[in-house]
């Protein structure tokens, strides 16, 4: 049979339901978070915190080898602000670009709250993702069915993140649990989570991890000291701190004790998966009795239990190496497209959808499946 005769039917992006699994919204910690706090003592520490810098270093322990990008313009909240869409704190802005890229569907996640975890004031943590929730409820919920969110959880104090659980999960647009990852101490495999765990798997709310650079500090003391540019921090800590949860919840068990709970592990990239899921695999077979708890092969559990987010898809001049990388990462069972939006490094659907279109292998339900159906099932979006 000819070439031209085995290629699969000419799928388009119209064809596909485009849901965005990492959409920023950029919220500010004394402009929109403290009216929602209720601790007067915790008010009042924040607000007598002079500047976003002192804001980021005294209350998250936050910093930066050097400037985060060239095309990135500082904002007067001291984070940077991006290029594109640098404003994305309210739904008219997030509509508009999901327009502009024909999105279906985007999950909202935290700005500044993606290095919760590096509070050391456990109060003030909790204080924090409590208003975040409160703040998103008051922004973003009932505006359109295309927007979703995570509800955010301090893991500084399990029993109060379980609670906050469940005192959100019945909300239609709270579709999930937001875990920070980055400089999250002790790894996420640590029975330290179990409450939270417990929590989201009651609810039928999967957990989506997102990692960082900016309060990476405290889980990669050592390595970051040394990095003398924000390339070498940047390049290391997001993929890196993915594979450290990993590397932990796979072999302490996590989905053999919480079997229906589901993982979401966003912006560390994908191009790593294939090699780790083989060198888990390997270790397993050599010291499967170092680990009784697991009954299966580590990358079964990942194909199973987790979803990774695309961005970054990184530069690549042969898209079909990144489309065969897809595959051997798990494809349809483990991919998810997102943008990374506003940020300046953000993915538009094309990067994803063209290199997916050059590996003969992959189905048109694949391409679907890893541009928005995974998601639509996983959160229930149609």
């Amino acid at each position: 049979m000819a070439k031209s005769e085995t290629k699969r039917s000419q799928i388009t992006l119209a064809d596909c339901t485009l849901v965005d699994m990492d959409s920023h919204v950029g919220e500010r910690l004394k402009e929109d978070l403290l009216p929602y706090m209720e601790s007067e003592g915790v008010r009042r520490m924040i607000d007598n915190v002079d500047g976003a810098g002192d804001l980021a270093r005294k209350i998250y322990s936050a910093t930066r080898t050097t400037p985060e990008f060239a095309q990135t313009q500082t904002g007067d909240d001291g984070w940077g602000k991006g290029l594109v869409h640098a404003e994305a704190r309210d739904p008219e802005t997030k509509l508009a670009y999901m327009d502009e890229f024909d999105l279906d569907y985007s999950v909202l996640t935290p700005g500044v709250n993606l290095g919760l975890a590096s509070v050391n004031h456990d109060q003030t943590a909790v204080e924090i993702a409590a208003a975040y929730n409160e703040w998103m409820a008051h922004t973003f919920y009932d505006v359109s069915d295309r927007l979703r969110s995570a509800i955010l959880v301090a893991h500084q104090r399990p029993d109060r993140a379980a609670e906050e659980i469940d005192d959100w999960a019945t909300e239609d647009d709270a579709v999930g649990v937001q875990l920070p990852a980055a400089g999250l101490i002790p790894p996420a495999g640590h029975y330290w989570y179990d409450p939270i765990y417990e929590a989201a798997q009651d609810n039928d709310l999967p957990i989506l991890m997102h990692t960082g650079n900016s309060t990476a500090t405290s889980a990669f003391p050592v390595q970051r000291q040394w990095a003398e540019t924000f390339i070498e921090d940047h390049f290391f800590t997001f993929p890196v701190e993915g594979m450290w949860h990993l590397n932990s919840m796979i072999f302490q068990g996590v989905p053999e004790r919480f079997p229906d709970l589901e993982f979401v592990v966003q912006e560390t990239g994908v191009e790593w998966l294939p090699w780790m899921m083989w060198r888990m695999d390997d270790h397993y077979l050599q010291n499967s009795q170092d680990v009784p708890i697991l009954t299966r092969m580590p990358s079964e559990y990942l194909r199973e239990s987790f979803f990774f987010t695309t961005q970054p898809l990184g530069h690549t001049e042969t898209p079909r190496h990144l489309g065969s990388i897809l595959e051997m990462a798990g494809g349809a069972d483990t991919i998810m497209f997102a943008t990374d939006h506003p940020h300046p490094d953000f993915d538009t659907p094309e990067e994803l959808f063209n290199p997916l279109r050059t590996n003969d292998r992959l189905t048109d339900e694949d391409i679907g499946a890893m541009m928005g159906g995974n998601a639509v099932d996983l959160f229930d979006l149609a």
